[in-house]
């Protein structure tokens, strides 16, 4: 039988409820986003348009007003309307910021309407860092503009963890688990608790109830004391480096440790990172920034007591440095590390790319592109059972600046393809006996090409030898699939390409800043100081960096070390293009990689 509950009991579950800050609906916001989408499958199409729905809020940063969303509610957006939970009017805005590392956006009224806006906005502010068993509600509007009403839903905090997000494949940031629902269009509404926001809601998970993810405090305010700092926006740091957990006594004997110190062993390390000239494979990293690292690559905090240690690598800034303790042939050294890389940066296959036309160039009936996250994916959803099996990885390392992988995207079939079909997906490595490092290499072999066939060899070894068509016998082949070029717009233009589009930038500088590198008095390198980045000269930056030498006890190439920031800025493409992968991860690990990092068809963004 049913019982009434009585008035005791229903004021206990009142006061175990986080109660809502004053006027808090004038504070959260409805987002409708129109966007421009490229279609990967087809990359010689045309963006088309898109609509989606999502939620953001209004809250105050050191005497600065701000509107927070998702990345991926504000991604590749042409126009955003916003509409407060209490009022039926929608104000235009744009989005001024992005970071898909952590899953933020920082959107703007447009400027004639930011008084009427503000007028009719009460803002919130900011939280600390959550704590388990913690108490929340989570404020969104979930379906969107199909149901227009604001929702409230109440949990806890059930997880801290360390991890990506579904929308790209890059950093690891600090986030947590939460009990509460968040469905789509919940993306980028805030998580409250003691009237303020102690997180964003940016994910759920499919097939599971009342389980999503919220981004934390910290990561919120990395993102706006970026925003704040007065310069161009560079992001979240990360070394890329593989590690293996150190949870045998014969190793750590082997490396000179004592039985009480921990750590982990640097298995692999990335050697275009800002790391590898300061750190070795088979160095032994005991503590950062003077915080204990323990064997199973953890470190305590003032929040929790387990967090993987590439917490503290993403609580710096771009430009700023970072201090280790570790263990070389048995020696203890002291050294400071620059944090010059975002996450993938190094990588061949580097970060997701967003509202951006896909590159493509097609010769004799054949489409190539370079491999990135976004064509990874398509090709996971159109792969057949007859493509060639591939052998690069998703962590396969860029040996130069500048450097690209290739691959056949689709071969379109007329008489000069035929029986190549099972070549899409193929990786290209040699074209008309040129090697081929990036796809100005391969237009030039193409186009540079004297003999009546093409010969095209795959990273397996297979050929395809194809005739050298006429732009008559291309033309028809290209009209039967709607293809009016033959490249895409961006390799219409060699040096802007070769500038702006091969690779992603390293470091944080756009290529406007970058001066010319025929003026060896010019500030083209960039070196930590102070905790900030200081631009200089080379001829400064060879005394600075002897000291820097001297510190850390090591020898290294200054010049030829800081200059790689220079060409791989060169060839920056977008400072706001920033996945789900970390780039560190532990050779160990195998066992918790579900857990640290969800794989990706699992999680779903709560949006669109």
């Amino acid at each position: 039988m049913p019982r009434n509950v009585s008035e005791s009991e229903a004021e206990q579950v009142k006061t175990q409820l986080p109660e809502l800050p004053e006027n808090y609906q004038s504070s959260l916001i409805s987002i409708l986003t129109t966007a421009k989408v490229a279609n990967y499958s087809a990359p010689w199409q045309g963006f088309e348009q898109q609509k989606w729905s999502g939620s953001g809020f209004a809250v105050t940063y050191k005497n600065r007003k701000f509107i927070l969303t998702n990345a991926h509610v504000a991604d590749s957006s042409v126009s955003m309307e916003l509409r407060l939970a209490n009022q039926s009017k929608y104000y235009p805005a744009k989005m001024k910021t992005i970071d898909f590392d952590s899953d933020l956006a920082f959107i703007e009224v447009e400027k004639k309407y930011q008084k009427d806006f503000w007028s009719n906005v009460n803002c919130l502010e900011l939280g600390d860092m959550f704590t388990i068993g913690q108490p929340v509600n989570v404020c969104g509007f979930p379906m969107g503009i199909s149901s227009g009403e604001l929702c409230v839903t109440e949990g806890q905090i059930s997880r801290i963890s360390f991890g990506g997000n579904a929308t790209s494949l890059n950093a690891n940031l600090l986030q947590g688990q939460v009990s509460a629902a968040i469905n789509p269009g919940n993306s980028g509404g805030p998580v409250l608790s003691g009237k303020k926001v102690i997180g964003v809601a940016f994910q759920g998970y499919e097939g599971a109830q009342s389980l999503g993810y919220i981004i934390s405090v910290p990561v919120i305010k990395h993102f706006l004391d970026d925003i704040l700092s007065n310069g161009p926006y560079k992001g979240f740091p990360a070394l890329d480096f593989k590690y293996q957990l150190l949870n045998n006594q014969e190793m750590k004997k082997f490396h000179g440790m004592k039985k009480d110190e921990t750590g982990i062993r640097i298995s692999e390390l990335d050697s275009l990172s800002s790391a590898g000239k300061i750190l070795q494979a088979g160095d032994i990293i005991t503590s950062i920034d003077g915080v204990q690292v323990q064997n199973d690559a953890s470190v305590r905090t003032s929040f929790f007591d387990r967090v993987n240690f590439e917490f503290l690598i993403t609580q710096k800034q771009l430009g700023e440095s970072i201090s280790m303790q570790i263990i070389r042939d048995k020696q203890r050294l002291d050294v400071k590390v620059p944090l010059l890389n975002k996450a993938r940066m190094t990588k061949l296959i580097t970060q997701e790319e967003h509202g951006i036309q896909p590159t493509y160039y097609i010769a004799s009936g054949i489409v190539f592109t370079p491999v990135t996250i976004n064509s990874i994916i398509e090709q996971i959803i159109n792969m057949s059972d007859e493509d060639e099996s591939k052998s690069l990885s998703i962590d396969s390392c860029k040996r130069q600046l500048g450097q690209q992988a290739i691959m056949i995207h689709s071969i379109l079939p007329s008489e000069f393809t035929r029986g190549y079909s099972g070549f899409n997906h193929s990786f290209v490595v040699v074209v008309n006996d040129k090697k081929i490092f990036n796809m100005l290499d391969l237009v030039d072999a193409f186009e540079k090409n004297h003999e009546k066939q093409h010969t095209i060899i795959t990273d397996t070894g297979n050929a395809i030898i194809v005739k050298k068509l006429s732009s008559q016998e291309h033309k028809p082949i290209l009209e039967n699939f709607g293809i009016t070029n033959i490249r895409s717009e961006n390799l219409k233009h060699r040096e802007t390409f070769r500038n702006h589009t091969i690779g992603t930038p390293e470091y944080w500088m756009t290529a406007d800043q970058i001066p010319s590198p025929d003026e060896p008095s010019s500030p083209v390198a960039v070196i930590p100081e102070g905790g900030r980045a200081k631009v200089m000269g080379f001829a400064e930056l060879a005394k600075e960096k002897k000291e820097l030498d001297r510190a850390n006890g090591l020898d290294l190439d200054a010049k030829g070390f800081f200059a790689q920031i220079l060409t791989n800025a060169f060839m920056s493409m977008n400072d706001d293009s920033v996945s789900n992968d970390s780039d560190m991860r532990s050779d160990d690990d195998n066992d918790n990689s579900d857990e640290r990092n969800p794989p990706r068809k699992k999680r779903r963004a709560a949006s669109r």
